[in-house]
């Protein structure tokens, strides 16, 4: 019996010796907010306008040839033109995915931040860096504009 209670004493020692080993500081978590992100970022809402620009553009274009096609073919051209579209918008989404990512990584470099979560998920705490991001975000763009122009 005393080697048992040996070796749960061991064992609590151990446990209790890792778990300080382990112990790190509690990193900051941050809340991000991505509706709010793609109502205020001037990048968000330019790829918006563009992609409503391109919609447009493919509807005018369709409605142009529409008299001319028949059924069938207005069908199978407003595949084509559907399917343009959902590439376009493909690509749109991809781009603003990466510049968002390289911003909250910037982000969470300058401040210090493990953790990031969508304001939607947390119910309570965390700093918002909604703003910062955004921000980041157009100050990228507008660098990496600059560079590309000059």
């Amino acid at each position: 019996m005393k080697k048992f209670s040996f070796y749960i004493l061991l064992i609590v020692v151990i446990i209790l010796a890792l778990a300080g080993c382990s112990k790190e500081k509690t990193g900051k978590i941050a809340l991000l907010d991505i509706d709010a992100l793609l109502q205020n970022s001037e990048r968000a809402q330019q790829l918006q306008t563009e992609l409503l620009n391109i919609g447009q553009r493919l509807e005018a274009e369709y409605l142009k040839k529409e008299a001319e096609l028949s059924p069938e073919e207005g069908q199978e051209e407003l595949d084509l033109i559907s399917q343009e579209y959902l590439d376009h918008k493909q690509r749109l989404e991809n781009n603003l995915n990466e510049e968002l990512n390289q911003a909250i990584r910037e982000v969470v470099e300058e401040e210090g931040i493990s953790i990031v979560l969508y304001r939607e998920s947390a119910y309570y705490g965390g700093e918002d860096i909604t703003d910062k991001v955004s921000e980041k975000l157009d100050e990228n763009f507008k660098e990496k504009g600059e560079s590309n122009n000059g």
